[in-house]
């Protein structure tokens, strides 16, 4: 059962659901979550992964405030004219996401999180490409 003062993305089990996949590769890298319960957002990037297809993953989760996400759902729905408008309304979004982070490990084969933070951190964002299995290991000693 949902604690009132708990997001979905805190309750180990539960799935990690993306409403805006940002970067993929076998799977979200970045993107933007919500909780089905309170309707708070969060900026969700890749710190780590390993497993076969790289299904194991951590994920480092900013919080994003309440109005700023309302802003960004109500700009990105209109049609522009301006091809960019869209990346730059979603790296607005992102810039106001929190510095400090919770981290989470989730299994895309079982879609369901794993382990959660309790203290929060201030991963570096790092292109996907260049994780490596220390980065996984590094940030799972958290979880």
């Amino acid at each position: 059962m949902q604690s009132p003062d708990r997001h979905d993305w805190q309750i180990i089990g539960s799935p990690l659901t993306f409403q805006l996949v940002i970067e993929d590769w076998l799977g979200p890298i970045s993107g933007i979550i919500q909780c089905q319960h309170c309707c708070e957002a969060a900026f969700a990037h890749l710190i780590g992964w390993q497993g076969k297809h790289c299904c194991l993953r951590i994920f480092a989760l900013r919080e994003i405030p309440a109005q700023a996400y309302e802003t960004y759902t109500t700009n990105i729905a209109r049609d522009y004219c301006d091809l960019d408008r869209k990346q730059l309304e979603t790296q607005a979004l992102i810039a106001t996401a929190e510095i400090k982070a919770q981290l989470v490990s989730v299994d895309f084969a079982k879609c369901a999180i794993l382990s959660v933070s309790r203290e929060r951190h201030n991963p570096i964002p790092t292109a996907w490409q260049s994780l490596t299995a220390a980065d996984f290991d590094n940030w799972n000693r958290y979880l």
